[in-house]
């Protein structure tokens, strides 16, 4: 929910120069103060009172029960600071306040503008710490029983930094240098195009500039400027894309998985095959076998060091060559090795799947078609979409980032329920290529003939029981209520009750994989539609 948060604020900013027009300043500027600054003071104010209630009542009964209350407080917190920071951008000259202390500079009067969420996000992570370190006591407490690692528990300081870089980075680093680069160029363009008029005026310039001024006449005179602009624009996204996940997994702390980590990681189930035949290999070779058998080029498999806090996988990288998957240390150390390797088949899937560039299309169809509709609106009467009044365009741009944001989470969803059944099925067909291996050592030892049929290839139980087990874990791990509902994830209970679905599922008849290609085949369809009616719009 944070980043889609995140997201709606940085559309409003989008947006706001357009409202301006539309609107001005429709609300005052106290109102406008208190909705950007006063809101987000106070929610911390209530969020400090919740935390010191749920921190005692949770030493003093056990109960789990006001740490749910307070997830509820945050959630709703974050949801009505969003609210009051998009109404303050887009109604109240929020970023114009910003930039009358800062000046238009590049990226920081956004940021600025943007930093009520962030303060109260880091806020309520700070506030929330001793609660943290008190569950982490206890998850102590059960790993010293288990004789499982233990990590030292992090400092106040030393949370909110971890919580910071994996949650917020993740996003403000790619979205940060992308508008940087964006909004260089727009300058840069301003700047040459200035220098035009500054020559056409009979201003002297010097050689470089006057260079600077036949650049600027070009752009502005031919009707290859706009192309190149949004070629450059285009090519600027995709460098920041390609160089996002060498930058983030310097970020978040991460160190290759090796040979040397087997012996304490993902501890093997003990069984081994007959007669001499391949037992389990090294982890960090499995764990690459197991991308190379599903054909998805990674560069490395890399421990996400956490300080044995978090359970969880991430894949980072769209390019085979600079992609990495990351598995937490606390993962790696607590799960057995059938559910490491299904939170890696998982992980696998949505490169396999192309579920990122799938929800990037997602959101342009999404986001593309209320405006598409107010174009068809502005055709009936006879006008174009620029002659329409600001109301109204204003309202088709908050209809799009709505829409995009619904239809974000709605696929996401079901991709990662796709996900879920992809990896069952990798380790269905695993084991059943073990098992036919095993069927051909016994058979050629002892009567040296050939292996059995395979017969129907099915889902296992053993595969979904690793799949649903890693999930129950990591919920388990990070304190997280299976029940809860996920903007992206949906709950973890939902998705494992439709794992212990599988089992005895022919291998290419999953449901899901239907439903997701006809949702791919929508998306698609969307898409098409979208640029058609934008190409037809501007012809």
């Amino acid at each position: 929910m944070l980043h889609a948060c995140l997201i709606a604020l940085f559309a409003s900013i989008l947006l706001s120069r357009q409202a301006a027009a539309s609107l001005g300043q429709a609300l005052p500027t106290l109102l406008t103060l208190s909705l950007a600054i006063a809101l987000p003071l106070g929610w911390l104010g209530v969020l400090f009172a919740a935390s010191w209630r749920a921190d005692r009542h949770i030493g003093r009964t056990g109960s789990l029960r006001s740490l749910r209350t307070l997830d509820r407080l945050t959630a709703l917190a974050t949801l009505t600071c969003t609210f009051g920071l998009c109404a303050a951008t887009l109604m109240g000259g929020w970023l114009t306040i910003v930039r009358s202390v800062t000046g238009d500079l590049i990226v920081v009067d956004e940021a600025l503008a943007v930093s009520p969420l962030l303060v109260l996000t880091i806020g309520t992570w700070a506030l929330s710490y001793p609660i943290q370190r008190r569950l982490r006591e206890a998850v102590i407490f059960r790993q010293v029983e288990q004789g499982l690692p233990v990590h030292p528990i992090p400092t106040r300081a030393g949370f909110v930094s971890q919580q910071t870089r994996h949650q917020l980075l993740l996003l403000l680093v790619p979205m940060g240098l992308l508008w940087t680069i964006s909004e260089s160029l727009d300058r840069g363009v301003d700047m040459l195009v200035a220098l035009a008029r500054r020559a056409q005026v009979g201003e002297p310039l010097s050689t470089t500039l006057t260079l600077g001024a036949d650049l600027g006449r070009w752009l502005a005179t031919s009707g290859y400027g706009p192309g190149l602009l949004l070629t450059l624009h285009v090519g600027a996204a995709l460098v920041v894309v390609a160089c996002a996940p060498a930058i983030i997994r310097r970020l978040w702390r991460t160190t290759p998985l090796t040979r040397a980590h087997n012996a304490t990681l993902a501890p093997s189930t003990g069984s081994e095959l007959l007669y001499g035949l391949p037992v389990e290999p090294p982890l960090s070779e499995d764990l690459l076998a197991l991308a190379r058998e599903q054909r998805v080029g990674v560069a490395q498999v890399l421990i996400w060091q956490t300080g044995g806090t978090t359970l969880n996988g991430a894949v980072l990288g769209v390019l085979g060559r600079f992609r990495y998957i990351l598995l937490t240390d606390a993962l790696l150390e607590r799960l057995p090795r059938p559910m490491v390797l299904a939170v890696m088949a998982h992980e696998l899937a949505h490169v396999k799947l192309r579920h990122i560039p799938w929800l990037a299309a997602t959101l342009f169809a999404a986001s593309s078609l209320p405006l598409i509709a107010a174009q068809g609106v502005g055709l009936l009467v006879g006008v174009r979409f620029e002659q329409l009044g600001p109301e109204f365009q204003l309202l088709s741009g908050v209809a799009s980032v709505a829409c995009a944001i619904a239809a974000f989470g709605f696929v996401s969803r079901r991709f990662e329920w796709q996900a879920d059944a992809f990896a069952v099925r990798a380790l269905s067909q695993r084991e059943q290529a073990r098992g036919a291996l095993t069927e051909v050592g016994l058979l050629d030892s002892i009567t040296g003939g050939a292996a059995p049929g395979a017969g129907t290839l099915t889902l296992s139980v053993s595969a979904s029981s690793a799949m649903a087990g890693a999930l129950l874990a990591v919920a388990s791990a990070n304190g997280t209520d299976p029940r809860r509902f996920g903007f992206r994830h949906g709950s973890i209970a939902h998705r494992v009750a439709r794992i212990k679905a599988l089992p005895g599922t022919a291998l290419d008849a999953v449901p899901i994989d239907r439903a997701a290609s006809r949702l791919k085949f929508s998306v698609a369809v969307a898409c098409i539609a979208s640029i058609a009616a934008l190409v037809l719009t501007e012809i």
